[in-house]
C-alpha cells in the first residue's frame, strides 16, 4: 500500500505580545513600502492610496490590540509555509531539469559516465598507495 503524500504544514507557534507587534509592525511597512512606494516608483504608476489605509489600519491594530494580531498571524504563517512548499518543488525541478539533466546528457554523449569507471589496474579497481615507512606514525596529529 502505498502512502499518501500531502503538504507537510507544521504548527505554528504564536509569538508573545512583543512578536505580534513587530508582526503588526512589519508587515505594514513592507506593503506600504512594496506597494506604496516601490511599485509605483519602478512602473511610472501614480502613488496609490490603498496600502496607506490598510497599514495604517494594521498599524492602529497594533498599536492598541496586538494580542489580537494571532489569527492574522497564523494565517499569514500557514499562506508562507504553502507558497514555501509549492515554491521548493518549482524551484528544485527548474533546477534539475534545465541544468542537471542537460549536464548527465552531454556526459553521457561525451561517453563520461562516472558511475562505470575504468580498472587502474588489469581486472581490479583498486588504487595501489605507496607504503610509508614507520616513523610516520610517531607524530599522528
Amino acid at each position: 500500500m502505498q502512502a499518501k503524500k500531502s503538504i507537510m504544514i507544521t504548527t505554528i507557534e504564536v509569538p508573545d505580545t512583543k512578536g505580534l507587534k513587530e508582526f503588526g509592525w512589519l508587515t505594514g511597512g513592507i506593503l506600504v513600502g512594496l506597494f506604496g512606494i516601490l511599485f509605483p516608483l519602478a512602473f511610472n504608476h501614480e502613488f496609490p492610496r490603498w496600502p496607506w489605509l490598510i497599514a495604517s489600519m494594521l498599524w492602529l491594530w497594533t498599536l492598541f490590540w496586538p494580542h489580537t494580531l494571532k489569527p492574522l498571524y497564523q494565517a499569514w504563517m500557514w499562506i508562507g509555509q504553502i507558497l514555501g512548499w509549492l515554491n521548493t518543488r518549482i524551484i528544485l525541478g527548474i533546477i534539475y531539469y534545465l541544468i542537471i539533466t542537460p549536464i548527465g546528457i552531454t556526459k553521457r554523449l561525451v561517453g563520461n559516465n562516472p558511475l562505470h569507471p575504468k580498472p587502474v589496474m588489469p581486472h581490479s579497481y583498486r588504487h595501489p598507495t605507496k607504503p610509508r615507512p614507520p616513523k610516520h606514525l610517531e607524530y599522528p596529529f
